[in-house]
């Protein structure tokens, strides 16, 4: 019998597929003479290669007792530089876990610029191993010139289909065209979330009879896609990038009643996760789960509590912690392993970890909940659809005299309060088994403060006495090195790295594990040729730190967002005795940049209080930590500011 393919002739909200460009889409091994002969491609000239043309077909599928996911890609590479194609090798990801993910086929051919087909052999495809979670096929290319395009296809069976591949329509390089169709059965009810934020994804949507049932089908495509490219101080690229994610959240019974595949909203998702358990959170929140036992005893064999405060008693369970078990660099929204568990292994993610302490906050019978979120280099947080895929990690927090109190265990040395970076993504989904909420959050600062009494002699020499202080995740940056390093290998490795001979003494430091405060090291210091002699003059640069030791933004425009994630504080003054004889030639103007609405300032002053004494005081402010690429020329400015200011250079002279 003939089963023919009819369509239902009915479309959605969707804009129709009409716009599309037929000339930007061929056949497998059938090159457009125009393409083997372009030399650069006209809308990026200083493009390196260009993706022609990327079609990924999915189609989801009944196998007698289970469903399957299949994803067969077409992709097409001219190449104007063979070394930008890293050195020809050609990378395919994939979820290999538990056999999740499995490469059914793969192709590889090169179409030389005079039209010369020459296939890759399977000698030079080779299966590596990326992780625990991933792997990938490295496809070596031989003879690979300039001109060349190289094209190939693969497919990828996929036993999950409750959240599907993810399609990228732009690349690193730039895409001529990209194109994603997905063909499912009506039985199931999938939700796409775009990425969407230049508006250059289109997109179609219809019903077809495939043989006897129905299947729904969505065409994406993208036209003349831009290169992504990494820029300084973005969350990540993919938060920038043209793609579409599909997620399963209904299928229909054999009564045509819809069954949720996962939660149907953010208070059902909350409830799964503490009251049915799922994804062993119940392990932290049950105050007397057997899985936390060992946790528990642990804890107050090293601990008294029974007198401390709310507060008190969370600092020690943050400290006990992280310090028993260290993060092992993974990141996870939900415990991979029970609190038990992960204090056995002494090493856990960020989820196994966080959930650890979280166990012991609600021993203690404090009020604490997790709070997913995702990690800076995962990109943003999505709101829209209940779903945890788009969170891949978690924090703890105290709800205590109605304020939020937050704590991430995963840092050994930070304080109750703060956050590491990676967390410092300004939104998280609190999960709460009676109202889960959604919390936002900024970041503390990162200030330093630098009082100098300097003397220089007439061989340019200087004795000083140094306060320095740190508070925020500067003050834990500082903790860290000085745990894992003596305080004199600290101060020169930190900030007296340029001088070949320095040597400390009175060095005290003050607060390193009072982490409620700032941190504070007085020393004395020698520092030979700090100053350079020449004839009657002695040049001297008074700034032993800087706050960025360059500007980091050296384009002269920018495409992307700045998210500097912290704000910024840095005081530094410093009295300067001149040798005798000697006085200021000529002393730097004061200057002071600002940025609009008090986004941040920046400004030094030189002045003489005293005869023979020159005082040096700069400071630099940064408020604002998030820019629209409009305000960057601005921004670029302030940057060049506060570096000028550290990099001032005193000139003295010899009467």
């Amino acid at each position: 019998m003939k089963f023919l393919t009819t369509s239902l002739s009915f479309f959605l909200v969707f804009p129709t597929l009409w716009g599309q460009n037929p000339a930007l889409k061929s056949k497998w091994g059938e090159i457009p003479a125009a393409d083997l002969a372009m030399t650069i491609y006209e809308k990026d000239s200083s493009a390196t290669s260009v993706a022609l043309l990327d079609i990924g077909n999915m189609s989801i599928e009944y196998l007698t007792d289970k469903i399957t996911a299949y994803l067969d890609v077409h992709r097409r590479i001219k190449i104007f530089d063979p070394s930008a194609f890293e050195k020809g090798n050609l990378t395919i990801p994939y979820y290999s876990y538990h056999g999740n993910e499995k490469v059914t086929y793969l192709d590889v051919q090169v179409i030389q610029p005079n039209g010369e087909v020459q296939k890759v052999k399977s000698d030079n495809v080779f299966s590596e191993k990326i992780s625990k979670y991933y792997a990938q096929k490295k496809v070596f290319i031989p003879n690979l010139q300039k001109g060349s395009v190289i094209e190939y296809k693969y497919g990828i069976k996929s036993e999950n289909i409750v959240y599907l591949r993810a399609w990228k329509f732009q690349e690193e390089i730039p895409v001529r065209y990209s194109e994603f169709t997905i063909v499912y059965p009506n039985t199931l009810l999938y939700h796409n979330i775009d990425n969407n934020l230049f508006g250059r994804i289109q997109s179609t949507a219809t019903e077809e009879t495939f043989g006897r049932g129905i299947k729904k089908k969505r065409v994406y495509f993208v036209e003349y896609a831009p290169a992504l490219k990494e820029e300084p101080y973005i969350t990540t690229l993919d938060d920038y990038r043209d793609r579409v994610d599909f997620y399963l959240s209904h299928y229909y019974d054999n009564y045509g009643a819809p069954q949720p595949v996962i939660a149907i909203s953010w208070e059902e998702l909350a409830n799964n996760l503490t009251e049915k358990d799922e994804y062993k959170f119940g392990s932290a929140f049950s105050p007397k789960s057997r899985s936390n036992k060992d946790l528990w005893e642990a804890f107050l064999a090293e601990n008294n509590i029974e007198n401390d405060s709310v507060l008190g008693i969370a600092e020690k369970a943050l400290r006990f912690v992280s310090k028993k078990i260290r993060w092992n660099g993974e990141y996870s929204q939900i415990p991979r392993v029970t609190p038990d568990e992960a204090l056995e292994k002494r090493s856990g993610t960020t989820g196994d970890i966080n959930l650890a302490l979280l166990a012991l906050l609600k021993r203690a019978k404090i009020d604490a909940y997790p709070v997913m979120t995702s990690s800076v280099d995962n990109g943003r947080v999505q709101t829209d659809h209940p779903v945890i895929t788009g969170f891949n990690s978690l924090f703890v927090v105290v709800k205590h005299n109605d304020k939020m109190h937050l704590m991430d265990a995963t840092n050994p040395y930070i304080k109750l309060g703060n956050l590491t970076r990676k967390h410092y993504n300004g939104l998280g989904w609190l999960v709460d088994e009676k109202k889960s909420d959604w919390l936002e959050f900024g970041t503390h600062e990162l200030s330093d403060v630098w009082l100098v009494e300097l003397q220089l002699d007439e061989e340019g020499n200087a004795r000083g006495k140094f306060s320095i202080m740190a508070d925020g995740n500067e003050a834990m940056n500082w903790r860290r090195e000085l745990d894992e390093s003596a305080p004199k290998d600290f101060l020169k490795s930190s900030f007296f790295k340029g001088f070949t001979d320095v040597t400390f003494d009175s060095i005290q430091v003050i607060g390193e594990t009072d982490y409620d405060k700032p941190l504070k090291i007085n020393f004395n210091a020698n520092i030979k040729g700090a100053a350079e002699v020449v004839n009657d003059f002695m040049y001297f640069s008074p700034v032993f730190h800087r706050a960025y030791d360059e500007n980091p933004f050296k384009s002269t425009k920018r495409n992307l967002p700045v998210d500097l994630v912290y704000p910024v504080r840095q005081d530094y003054i410093i009295n300067i005795k001149l040798p005798p004889g000697y006085t200021a030639d000529e002393l730097p103007k004061g200057e002071r940049t600002q940025i609009p609405n008090n986004g941040g300032r920046a400004g030094v002053n030189c002045s003489q209080p005293l005869p023979g004494q020159v005082q040096v005081i700069i400071k630099n402010k940064l408020n604002q930590t998030n820019f629209q690429p409009e305000f960057y020329p601005g921004l670029k400015q302030f940057f060049d500011a506060m570096t000028k200011n550290s990099d001032i250079q005193l000139a003295f002279k010899k009467a």
